[in-house]
């Protein structure tokens, strides 16, 4: 059970995270249908709007986007820790 609890953070974390970049919605409907386990070339064929190349494109831009709002959600936390830590510290 603990084991399924934690995976579920992780997705609701990824999620958040995913709200936070603000996507357009071609962009979280493709990305729901990765999460959903569809390949580029099984949406590329079922889903006519999105084609080969400029959706590998695409799928890698989000990809990049998702990383840089974690690392920056990530360096916030760090610098939050610190400060309180500090604080802490002097009192």
């Amino acid at each position: 059970a603990e084991v399924r609890e934690q995976i579920l953070s992780v997705y609701d974390k990824i999620d958040e995270i995913v709200d936070e970049c603000n996507f357009k919605d071609k962009n979280l409907f493709l990305l729901e249908l990765i999460y959903n386990g569809y390949s580029i070339a099984e949406v590329c064929r079922t889903h006519h709007q999105y084609k080969n190349k400029s959706t590998a494109k695409a799928l890698d831009r989000i990809v990049k986007k998702i990383n840089k709002q974690y690392n920056k959600n990530e360096r916030s936390f760090k610098m939050w820790l610190y400060n309180y830590q500090m604080e802490k510290e002097e009192n």
